[in-house]
């Protein structure tokens, strides 16, 4: 645990911010656009058989315990259109259905070929469509039939990993991919014009060399395709660091791109062609635990990235993903990128135990933002900023305190900083650690802390 430490002599440690602390000055006003709709990217199985009943039961109980909103769930074109023109919902029924027992919406995402829609596979899902109207005749059919249930649609999954999921090229096809979404979205919108609807999310970066970046990709889309600017309500994007993840999501350098720049330049394309911003929606994000992010580096850029988030109005932030998957020692990273242990029908009995740090930090962000009405960054001092501090102001709903979340990005130790809060008492705690109370010295109004990975939650009061 990072540790903490209050004190009422406010001349020891990096000060924060070069003048106490304001939140009536520079509130938001009523037009901010709110906080993302917090969302976990899964794969919860869809079978009729008493195993994969049991499991929904268990994945949408921690979901909902979890205070999730929406799941991202595959919804494959062929398994729901087996053969052309037939098409069978039944298993994803189910699963919606059963998602919105437990208060959880669901997005679904529309992937990925199909092989009787194409001449150049007999077996493989992951090449496109020869016709672009079939892959938009399957997300349509699909929106259709689920109106009223489903109100936001991803269309397809990071295409400029080619080799993944667009094939049969390394880099994907993006004149390919945008004539699918072009495709797709007039089909779609002719008969459910209410729902939401994204383009597919993209790897950021350039797979050391293999992929094309997603701005470079997105570029390309656009030019390919120029009617693509009136195809989309908003941007999907997967701002991972560079594969495997193991550097917090405010980090910059040789190789990394930090996730609000990465935000900033996918948005700077499009809006080059739109004439307007997008809206973003961040479809996958995470960090699997191996040798190089341990649970709390885990739980704190997760929940790190979360605020950054809110901070810049996102419309959907998914983390990637609940589960752990089992390991079979094939690629390690893949299997670990979990909230909860991989899947133990025992675990539906004590079910802390299946928990990681990142589950109860998660948890207890979410329940904290309920209460939120907007998140702003905080412009620190130079010598803040140097140490790798960092901080966001969450402003209180009505009749709510304010809080401020204050975190260090520095890989070992934390930093001792001090904070000016015009005298105030504070209640200070690490998210997913019981609150305790701290008075500062009201003579000069300050007080110190060590800020760590975890963001630490100062609340002010009245």
């Amino acid at each position: 645990m990072d540790a903490m430490v209050a004190s009422p002599d406010a001349g020891l440690g990096i000060p924060l911010t070069a003048a106490p602390l304001d939140f009536v000055s520079d509130r938001p006003n009523q037009e901010a656009r709110g906080l993302p709709d917090p969302c976990v990217s899964t794969h919860i199985p869809t079978g009729s058989g008493p195993a994969a009943v049991a499991q929904r039961e268990y994945e949408f109980r921690r979901l909902a315990d979890l205070g999730i909103k929406y799941i991202r769930q595959d919804f494959y074109w062929h398994r729901i259109e087996p053969e052309q023109g037939r098409f069978e919902f039944d298993a994803y029924d189910r699963l919606v259905d059963e998602a919105r027992t437990h208060g959880i919406g669901v997005i679904g995402l529309m992937v990925y070929g199909n092989p009787w829609a194409t001449t150049a596979t007999e077996d493989e899902i992951t090449y496109p469509p020869d016709d672009p109207a079939d892959y938009g005749n399957y997300v349509a059919r699909t929106a259709e039939h689920f109106r009223g249930r489903i109100h936001r649609f991803e269309l397809w999954n990071e295409a400029n990993a080619g080799f993944r999921f667009f094939q049969p090229n390394i880099a994907g096809d993006p004149g390919a991919f945008a004539r699918l979404i072009a495709a797709a979205y007039p089909m779609t919108k002719a008969v459910v014009p209410e729902v939401d609807i994204a383009i597919g999310g993209l790897f950021y970066h350039d797979g050391f060399g293999l992929l094309q970046p997603a701005p470079d990709f997105t570029e390309a889309m656009f030019q390919a395709v120029p009617e693509l600017v009136s195809a989309y309500d908003a941007i999907g994007v997967h701002p991972y660091p560079q594969y495997p993840p193991v550097v917090g999501p405010e980090i910059s350098n040789e190789t990394e791109v930090d996730y609000l720049t990465m935000l900033d330049r996918i948005g700077a394309v499009v809006e080059r062609h739109a004439q307007q911003p997008p809206r973003f929606w961040v479809t996958e994000i995470g960090w699997p635990v191996t040798m190089k992010v341990n649970q709390r580096q885990q739980a704190g850029f997760t929940a790190r990235s979360l605020l950054l988030s809110a901070a810049r109005e996102l419309d959907v932030w998914c983390v990637y993903t609940l589960l752990d998957g089992d390991d079979d020692g094939s690629f390690l990273p893949e299997s670990k990128f979990g909230l909860l242990k991989p899947y133990d029908p025992n675990m539906m009995e004590v079910p802390e135990a299946s928990e990681k740090e990142a589950y109860g930090v998660l948890r207890d962000l979410i329940e904290t933002m309920e209460t939120v009405a907007a998140v702003r960054l905080v412009s620190v001092t130079e010598a803040a900023a140097s140490a790798g501090v960092m901080a966001a102001k969450l402003y209180g709903q009505a009749g709510v305190n304010d809080r401020l979340a204050i975190w260090s990005t520095a890989e070992t130790g934390g930093v001792e900083i001090r904070i000016q809060v015009d005298g105030r008492s504070v209640k200070v705690r690490p998210l997913g650690v019981s609150e305790s109370t701290m008075e500062p010295m009201l003579g000069n109004g300050g007080f110190r802390l060590m800020a760590g990975t975890v963001p630490t939650l100062v609340e002010l009061q009245p």
